[in-house]
């Protein structure tokens, strides 16, 4: 993330991330890049710096930069991180972000074409959440980042994976099925590769105080929801 990684606008600070790596090789793991784009974790510089006359540059330098030093030791990158937001209102159900204020849409397909250019061996992955439920608003959202694959793909975008981040609550009031389940067959015909990014079951909501009880319930929602998948 950019803040992990940009100290300043004209310096990168790679310690940390090639520690990961190293760790990684060293015990014959994958690494997955998270991320080259998203509208959080920005540093605290990028405000005062970044302008609509400089952000390609910026975009794509960083991108070059970051995937190039890890060029061929990242599975697959997270390129663009959380794009879609239909309740912004945009028609294309895009999220009204600083990359969309700065650049427009045209930003995500930037960012692609750029991370194909820095490491092309790597798995180039939209990644997304709040995707998962049979809830009117889930499938608002998938039906909006369904939309935003096609345009991407029916542009030549290289675009070779999607991520369902998969922050799933074990006390919640929707359930999972068809609708995910359609998501993922979508994908899959676009030839798209499906990943389950950040599969976490949270407990707050379970309104047993059971140690034991809650860790069923818990394991249950896994069990279920990777069924699904």
């Amino acid at each position: 993330k950019w803040n992990s990684l940009r100290p300043s606008p004209d310096s990168y600070s790679f310690t940390q991330g090639d520690a990961l790596v190293a760790f990684a090789r060293q015990h014959q793991m994958q690494v997955r890049g998270h991320n080259f784009v998203w509208h959080e974790a920005l540093p605290a510089w990028f405000a005062g710096t970044v302008t609509k006359e400089n952000a390609r540059r910026f975009l794509t330098e960083h991108i070059l930069t970051v995937g190039g030093h890890y060029r061929g030791q990242i599975q697959s990158w997270d390129v663009v991180n959380e794009a879609v937001l239909p309740k912004d209102g945009r028609p294309d159900g895009l999220r009204n972000s600083p990359w969309m204020q700065l650049l427009g849409p045209e930003y995500i397909e930037i960012a692609f074409r750029t991370a194909r250019q820095a490491d092309p061996h790597a798995l180039l992955t939209y990644n997304e959440y709040g995707i998962e439920y049979d809830s009117d608003e889930d499938a608002a959202k998938r039906m909006a980042t369904l939309q935003l694959l096609r345009r991407l793909k029916d542009s030549g975008v290289p675009l070779d994976a999607v991520g369902i981040q998969s922050h799933i609550k074990a006390g919640s009031p929707n359930g999972f099925g068809p609708g995910i389940r359609s998501f993922i067959e979508s994908s899959r015909e676009m030839g798209l590769k499906v990943f389950i990014t950040e599969l976490d079951v949270n407990d707050d909501d379970l309104p047993e105080d059971d140690t034991a009880q809650r860790d069923r319930a818990v394991a249950s929602v896994y069990r279920d929801y990777l069924n699904v998948v």
